[in-house]
């Protein structure tokens, strides 16, 4: 019969060998760098920007105009952002009318994360969004970049 030290020494081996309690340590973002598979919607290279949120979290953007549609603008960035491990959690495509009642699409996004070490840990977030005001008019599309790093849990026990 174990003695009760040696019986709780075999139980927190099992927590960890199950991975209950897991220990997380802080990690530090991932580089910010513009992946080569973001691109234009027609396959062109972007012009990037960086800048700095009212956060302080730095970020990459970049803006463009386009007459494509809607719809083809929502479906080709929400299949390149999954295809390329960034899988599409949030996404919108939204109508809006003129004045005189014609209903157009007025403005949507996709957003997709990306844990390279797995989660819990950093991640990526890339979110495209695009918008016109006015019917027919050329539709306004930004790609925003961000990187965050990972704040490690404090243990209460």
């Amino acid at each position: 019969m174990p003695t009760a030290a040696e019986a709780m020494e075999r139980h927190k081996q099992l927590v960890e060998e199950m991975g209950i309690h897991k220990v997380y340590t802080d990690a530090p973002a991932p580089p910010l760098v513009w992946p080569s598979w973001l691109v234009h919607l027609k396959g062109a290279p972007l012009k990037i920007q960086q800048g700095v949120d009212q956060s302080k979290y730095e970020y990459l953007s970049s803006r463009f105009v386009t007459s494509a549609p809607m719809t083809a603008i929502f479906s080709f960035y929400e299949e390149l952002l999954n295809a390329n491990g960034y899988r599409v959690h949030s996404s919108k495509l939204g109508t809006g009318q003129t004045t005189s009642g014609i209903s157009q699409n007025a403005d949507g996004y996709v957003e997709g994360s990306n844990y390279p070490n797995g989660t819990p840990g950093p991640w990526t977030v890339i979110r495209v969004t695009f918008s016109r005001f006015y019917l027919n008019e050329p539709i306004k599309v930004r790609i925003g970049f961000t990187t965050h790093a990972f704040t490690a849990p404090k243990r209460s026990f």
